[in-house]
């Protein structure tokens, strides 16, 4: 029960409190509750003014009116603290699944006033703001993903108790911030028997003068059987399919996402990348609509990465605290 609750929470929260890259805080997104203390200061009220009129007791009554009144213009001032308050992501910085990737929380002032005493949460980290009129800060932010993709870091809260923590006013913030994260490594061939049956087909049809046979790829259902490795499909039982196209420059190496006949396009994205990695000479990546290079270097390398991870990626949201 208490899970379909915070689903229901999480769906209204969504659908009244959109995603976008700055979000400027005003009475639609901010909420207001009194804290514990605040409870407990109107039932103060609440016991002075039934004292008041059993006990007709004017005084009793101006004290309890005095401080019901300012109650009141404490939720004002609680509230004009959080509003005006500005939050942008930016500057997402890629990186591997299981890793560190991060991103930076900017927040100033949009309404011309001082904001005191801010609060902002993530998850098991918080910071205190304070911001004068005008001014922005800059906060650095880490997470840890757990898949590949573009990710989208979890809510961020923002609250404000000032100025005398009678009451809270607080925000849920989700940032347009889509983090790149490319696979963890996966090293090692995709399968033994194709490996060599890879290579057994290179060599003799590289003898017998085919110069611009290229390799072997999983064989599929409407292409032509003349581009049946037979000899291959007799050995392994694998259905593969000679490739040739124009002769590359010597010492050039093709990582090519069909060359895998793995069905797990996760797991062929992982030994792709750990392929990357390991190039220090010339290369070129290959995914269906994709060719980068021939090239070499760390520049490459990063654009190589960043096409691993942005491959029919899909954005993950990381969960929220609680």
């Amino acid at each position: 029960m208490m899970r379909f609750w915070q689903r229901r929470w999480r769906v209204w929260m969504d659908r009244r409190l959109a995603v976008a890259t700055e979000i400027t805080l005003d009475q639609r997104r901010i909420f207001i509750m009194p804290t514990r203390q605040g409870v407990l200061f109107a039932m103060m009220i609440a016991a002075l003014f039934v004292g008041g009129i059993n006990f007709a007791n004017n005084l009793m009554l101006g004290l309890a009116f005095w401080l019901g009144s300012l109650y009141v213009v404490l939720i004002l001032h609680t509230y004009r603290n959080l509003a005006g308050v500005w939050i942008r992501g930016e500057r997402p910085e890629s990186g591997q699944q299981g890793g560190r990737v991060g991103w930076t929380c900017c927040v100033g002032d949009a309404a011309g006033r001082p904001h005191h005493a801010l609060q902002l949460d993530q998850g098991d980290l918080s910071w205190s703001v304070d911001l004068p009129v005008g001014a922005s800060k800059e906060y650095h932010q880490s997470i840890c993903p757990p898949r590949r993709g573009l990710v989208q870091p979890a809510r961020l809260r923002v609250r404000s108790h000032w100025p005398f923590g009678l009451v809270q006013a607080w925000s849920w913030v989700r940032l347009d911030v889509r983090i790149p994260v490319w696979p963890r490594p996966l090293p090692g061939a995709p399968d033994p028997l194709w490996t060599q049956a890879h290579h057994e087909a290179a060599s003799s049809l590289q003898r017998a003068g085919h110069e611009d046979f290229q390799g072997l790829a999983a064989w599929r259902e409407g292409e032509s059987f003349s581009q049946v490795a037979w000899k291959q499909v007799a050995r392994t039982g694998q259905w593969l399919r000679q490739e040739r196209s124009e002769p590359l420059a010597a010492g050039v190496i093709r990582i090519r996402f069909e060359d895998d006949p793995d069905p797990d396009q996760e797991r062929v994205l992982a030994r792709m990348c750990a392929r990357v990695m390991q190039q220090v000479g010339t290369y070129s990546l290959e995914l269906p609509g994709l060719t980068l290079g021939p090239a070499r270097g760390e520049e490459h390398q990063h654009r190589c990465l960043l096409a691993l991870a942005n491959w029919r990626a899909i954005v993950y949201r990381m969960p929220d605290a609680g």
